[in-house]
């Protein structure tokens, strides 16, 4: 976890320093449009991946899900557990309820 943290930092810097050279350098060949050739050419990528990605895996099923469980951010961990173990008692009583 450590070095990926430290890997987006590293690569934001990269960002950080080069983004603006490189639009500037665009800006001064191409004009005013060179500005929205940098983010198209960042965003593409992108974009490309994330649908790439959506298409390697399957979907995980409903029923191995599990309810979403809305907490206070000031509740402990046990609370936290707690809350959820209601939730998933009350989804199954529910459960048991319409099939009946």
């Amino acid at each position: 976890m450590t070095a990926s943290s430290a890997g987006l930092v590293f690569l934001n810097g990269v960002g950080a320093i080069g983004g603006p050279i490189i639009v500037g350098w665009l800006l001064s060949i191409i004009g005013p449009q060179g500005y929205w050739v940098m983010q198209m050419a960042l965003f593409f990528p992108v974009a490309f991946y994330a649908l790439w990605r959506t298409t390697r895996r399957a979907s995980i099923p409903a029923a191995e899900t599990s309810s979403y469980v809305a907490i206070m951010p000031s509740t402990s961990i046990v609370g936290a557990e707690v809350a959820q173990e209601v939730a998933i008692e009350l989804s199954e009583a529910s459960e048991e309820e319409n099939t009946a």
